[in-house]
Order: C-alpha cells, then sequence, then structure tokens
C-alpha cells in the first residue's frame, strides 16, 4: 500500500513539474527543419496594383492562368512565399522556413499612365520627292 502511495505521489509531481505538458498539435514541431527547396516564381505575372500607400493591392497571374488577388496582409497562395511589401511600382515576396533568406520581386513594366499597345502599328517615316 506504501508503495502504491509513494507511486502515485511520484507520478503527480511529474505531471505537475510541466515534463509531461500538453503539446499543441497544430504548433510547427521544434525539431522542424529549414526548406532547402523553394519553388520558383518566375512563371508568374503582375497584372497591376491599385490602392494608397497603406493599402495596396495587387493582382497576379498564376502559372495555370488563375487571377490572383494580393494584399499587404502576407497572404500569398504558394507556399512558403509571403507578401513582404506592395508599393505602387512593384511586389515583393519573402520565403519564410527557407534556410537561406530568399526574396522575389514582380515589377510592373513601363510608366505611370503608359498603356500597353496591343496591336501591330507600323509607322511609316514621309519620304522626300526627289528632283
Amino acid at each position: 500500500m506504501r508503495s502504491s502511495r509513494a507511486a502515485r505521489l511520484l507520478w503527480l509531481l511529474w505531471l505537475l513539474s510541466g515534463v509531461a505538458a500538453a503539446r499543441d498539435p497544430f504548433a510547427p514541431s521544434e525539431t522542424a527543419s529549414c526548406l532547402q527547396q523553394v519553388p520558383a516564381l518566375t512563371q508568374w505575372r503582375l497584372q497591376g496594383i491599385i490602392g494608397r500607400a497603406a493599402d495596396y493591392r495587387g493582382w497576379l497571374l498564376s502559372p495555370q492562368g488563375q487571377v490572383v488577388t494580393v494584399a499587404n496582409s502576407g497572404d500569398f497562395p504558394l507556399y512558403p512565399w509571403e507578401v513582404s511589401e506592395i508599393n505602387g511600382a512593384a511586389i515583393h515576396l519573402q520565403a519564410v522556413q527557407s534556410c537561406e533568406p530568399r526574396g522575389f520581386s514582380l515589377r510592373l513594366k513601363g510608366r505611370n499612365d503608359e498603356m500597353d499597345n496591343h496591336h501591330d502599328v507600323s509607322t511609316a517615316e514621309p519620304v522626300r520627292a526627289q528632283q
């Protein structure tokens, strides 16, 4: 009887010591290693940026042809990439949990107020008549 009482007391002390603390099953493992391979973003295209300095939003075209809207909240559909900054001319992304720091930027082409020309336009220079 004394040995079972001592065993219970030891068990209770072990539980209260914090060694047997409950683990959050959704928290990343403490032994998780960094990511060696990070998916490339070279096929993603920046379609446009709208907003003001505190609240820019960008439209991206994925390699599969899907339009994706991103904001400064950090959400990006391709893990481990996150939005680090959006300004009036570019979207900057960073890879989280990568073994070495990696970043990628998608920039708008052209200047402000410049529109794309989707038509083939040939220009002709005036020809001077020979005398």
